[in-house]
């Protein structure tokens, strides 16, 4: 089973950041009581657990979970769909990136399996696709 906490992931275009700090979870606004959030759909086909809420804003599908279609994938907070919550969650997730986008980044993990990884506090760059088979450990120490 894969567990999801606070993963301060963010997402716009082909790029992506992740910030390992507790400066990312300030920046991150209403967004960080989501354990998952995305902009068009999120699509869960195994044994998951979020700890956190599930959100979507402004695209609304949300697949693969017990609470919303009888799938799989378990998650501990709130449910937001195209909803004003979320839609305000999107909108911080947008000024958090425009604020972190500016900030240099340590190290770049595109095309890289991360499971077994830990990561340590530092800005981690994506310009592309990078992938998930295990356990991903965030330590902002």
């Amino acid at each position: 089973m894969q567990i999801l906490t606070s993963l301060r992931s963010l997402l716009l275009g082909s790029v992506a950041l992740l910030i390992v700090s507790p400066l990312g979870a300030q920046l991150i606004g209403t967004a960080g009581n989501y354990g998952a959030f995305a902009g068009s759909t999120v699509t869960n086909t195994g044994s998951t657990l979020i700890l956190g809420g599930l959100g979507v804003s402004p695209g609304s599908a949300i697949t693969g979970f017990l609470a919303v279609d009888g799938g799989p994938g378990l998650f501990t907070g709130t449910l937001s769909q195209a909803n004003a919550v979320a839609t305000q969650a999107h909108i911080d997730i947008v000024a958090s990136y425009d604020a972190l986008a500016a900030l240099t980044f340590d190290t770049d993990l595109t095309g890289l399996d991360l499971g077994g990884l830990t990561l340590t506090a530092g800005v981690y760059r994506f310009s592309s696709s990078a992938q998930l088979t295990g356990t991903l450990t965030l330590d902002a120490q």
